[in-house]
């Protein structure tokens, strides 16, 4: 018994609305409040901490990072590491919404991960997410899932809206190459820039993989503890890495996949 059982299932279905699925279609991004009860995901912060804590990839003082380690810290693939973990980023109530906000019958999932911006961590760049996935999707989407209550000042989210009809127009990495080229399009191109205030537990924030975004600085003594899910269209196929971070990605995900594979 890997005690699964003894936690919140999240298979209940979150309609969503006409007017929210055509806002997150023209904007690249939808903020949804109350998307889950906050007895649903208080259980899964202790088990996604822990794991957070023993397989993040950056362990050096903030000070010896470079602009992406002072950005956040991240820990990968967690339901891997412990199954419970899996009712969350397998859960169906978040794979429907994913699919009902891109417009595709079917979604898998790229991987899951923690974002936890630790206090003093700078801001995140802008950047694209899809700009790193080895794989021609159709349509891709980031799930954002607060584990604790999330101000501004925290590190929350900014969106450019409408950048994600351009698709890939930057650098890959996250990087000050990116920011300043990214930043530099949302100002030229003049998108609306939507900045997130607050989340609540519960609350959850959805943008599409091209659309560009970054995040704010952690100036508060509180960790930004956030659990993050990639999903993308069903059908997706490997293509042949044509940066340092896909072939890296690649490598790391899937070795076992050549160009031409189904991103299965």
């Amino acid at each position: 018994d890997d005690g699964a059982g003894e936690l919140p299932d999240l298979s209940a279905p979150l309609p969503l609305t006409a007017a929210q699925i055509e806002a997150y279609r023209r904007d690249g991004y939808l903020v949804i409040p109350g998307a889950a009860r906050p007895d649903e995901i208080h259980p899964f912060r202790a088990l996604v901490e822990a794991q957070w804590a023993e397989h993040k990839l950056d362990r050096r003082p903030m000070h010896e990072r470079d602009t992406y380690g002072r950005a956040f810290t991240q820990a990968l693939n967690l339901g891997n590491h412990d199954p419970r973990i899996l009712r969350l980023s397998r859960a169906n109530r978040f794979a429907r919404l994913a699919a009902d906000l891109m417009g595709v019958d079917g979604v898998r999932v790229f991987l899951d991960e923690a974002f936890f911006k630790e206090p003093g961590a700078g801001t995140t760049p802008w950047h694209q997410d899809q700009s790193t996935f080895p794989f021609h999707a159709e349509r891709a989407l980031t799930l954002w899932i607060p584990l604790v209550e999330v101000d501004r000042e925290m590190g929350l989210l900014r969106f450019a809206g409408g950048s994600h009809r351009q698709g890939q127009i930057g650098p890959a990495d996250i990087s000050d190459e990116s920011d300043r080229e990214l930043g530099r399009l949302v100002e030229s191109r003049d998108y609306p820039v939507h900045e997130c205030q607050h989340l609540e537990v519960g609350d959850l924030s959805a943008h599409d993989g091209w659309t560009i975004h970054s995040a704010t600085a952690n100036t508060t003594t509180v960790c930004r503890q956030v659990y993050s899910i990639h999903y993308f269209s069903d059908g997706a196929r490997v293509f042949p890495p044509d940066n340092a971070s896909r072939a890296r990605i690649l490598q790391y995900f899937a070795p076992h996949l050549r160009p031409g594979d189904l991103a299965d």
